[in-house]
């Protein structure tokens, strides 16, 4: 069947039809064309047919209407089968796709930004260092009284404060150490703000609308209420088996778990992640640099907070989405969140016992939690044949138990206590395989 409508100039191409206004025919020659082109084609055959007996072109006593034609092929239009729902879902089917390749397109630009500005980053940060070194930073015991970083930003936003790069006034840090960090993570900013770019647009999608019109029929028949024509413009929140049930239905058609267009969603926010970790490692190098006892401290505090944050999001859509791959290596990065939280809480030296007995106490719960983490990581591995994430399940491990030595002063911390070499490996690892 040829659907190439838009050959000749004067036909509608198929994007541009409304099938409910212009239902589209199939002609048994196999051709396609809208009822308004048919109707065009009628009109014309009628008019010729006229001019003919007027000009005495045709045979008064045996003349016929001349016959509607295809206007691709000249056979007669008979037996013409109207299609609207299948015109429906292709058009629909098309409009997706579209879309999926529109965001996957700029979700590669803006990987390929933020390749560049990985590039440079070792430059950029011993630059940042030799400016770090030129002025101290006075100590700060107590956290701050107001602490944006990791907070809600505002309630048409999914994600918290993320914002880096003003930390003078906040955390009692030199000014000239805010100026050399803000030059330090600009690029990286950026690249968040590319990547959230992507998030937010997944959910203006067809697909996501689709979804939407879906849950609002289903609860219609479940509830026995009249079919409205006009969208309501405030949605109640909708019951979640109800919406369970419209996925699971739409999963079989080919739509994606999670009602949105599939990885992308799932992989902006994995992307936003490591830039996240990539700025931790950093806030951890100026704390190193500058002293434990300086405002830096907080900030790294922040800085995990709002990781942490980011992470429980990932794994929430990935467990909507049943993507099992990636809600596994949402709980590897919360692993290692874990690890550098316990490596964060024993950096600054004991004043006193209330101290010593503070950190442990703390040190406990989150030796609790990797245990935990530890178990269902190792169990989702096993069943789903992941040995590399397998692999740094282990490692990670070992990087917990080191935090521990580092916290009971066995040992000094070193910058691969707080590299990204864990995030690295997830990345590096196949994660476009989603299933």
């Amino acid at each position: 069947m040829c659907l190439n409508v838009s050959v000749y100039p004067y036909f509608t191409r198929l994007r541009d039809l409304d099938v409910d206004k212009d239902p589209v025919l199939v002609l048994t020659c196999g051709h396609a064309l809208a009822m308004s082109v048919l109707d065009r084609e009628s009109m014309k055959a009628k008019a010729l047919h006229k001019q003919h007996l007027r000009e005495g072109l045709s045979d008064i006593a045996h003349c016929q209407g001349d016959l509607v034609r295809c206007p691709r092929c000249g056979r007669p239009a008979t037996n013409l089968m109207r299609y609207g729902h299948q015109f429906k879902y292709l058009r629909l089917d098309e409009k997706i796709k579209s879309e999926q390749a529109a965001l996957s397109e700029e979700m590669k630009d803006a990987q390929e930004q933020f390749d560049m500005v990985h590039g440079t980053l070792e430059k950029r940060k011993a630059h940042f260092l030799k400016l770090l070194l030129k002025t101290k930073a006075p100590p700060r015991a107590s956290p701050p009284k107001i602490r944006r970083l990791g907070k809600p930003d505002r309630k048409s936003s999914p994600f918290p404060q993320s914002d880096f790069k003003f930390i003078s006034k906040i955390y009692g840090i030199p000014a000239a150490h805010e100026r050399a960090w803000r030059v330090l993570v600009e690029p990286l900013t950026l690249s968040i703000q590319r990547f959230t770019a992507v998030y937010h647009k997944v959910p203006t999608t067809v697909t996501k609308n689709v979804v939407d019109i879906a849950v609002e029929g289903l609860i219609r028949f479940e509830t026995g209420t009249t079919i409205q024509h006009s969208r309501p413009s405030t949605r109640e929140a909708v019951p979640e088996e109800l919406r369970s049930k419209v996925l699971s239905i739409l999963a079989t058609r080919g739509y994606p778990w999670d009602g949105f267009v599939g990885f992308v969603l799932i992989d902006s926010i994995q992307k936003r992640i490591h830039v996240l970790f990539i700025i931790l490692s950093l806030a951890f190098t100026a704390l190193k640099e500058a002293g434990f006892w300086s405002g830096w401290y907080w900030f790294v505090e922040d800085v995990i907070k709002c990781t942490g944050i980011h992470v429980m999001m990932m794994a929430g859509i990935a467990s909507r989405g049943k993507y099992k791959r990636r809600a596994m290596e949402a709980r590897l990065m919360f692993l290692d969140l874990i690890c550098k939280r316990a490596l964060w809480t024993g950096l600054r030296p004991y004043l006193n016992n209330r101290d010593i007995v503070s950190v442990r106490n703390q040190i406990q719960q989150l030796q609790k939690q990797e245990m935990a983490e530890q178990v269902e990581v190792r169990t989702g591995c096993t069943e789903m044949g992941m040995a590399e994430h397998l692999l740094l399940a282990t490692r990670l491990r070992v990087k917990m138990a080191r935090a521990i030595k580092v916290v009971n002063r066995q040992t000094e911390a070193e910058p691969s206590d707080w590299g990204t070499e864990a995030i690295s490996i997830l990345l590096s690892t196949g994660s476009r395989n989603i299933c």
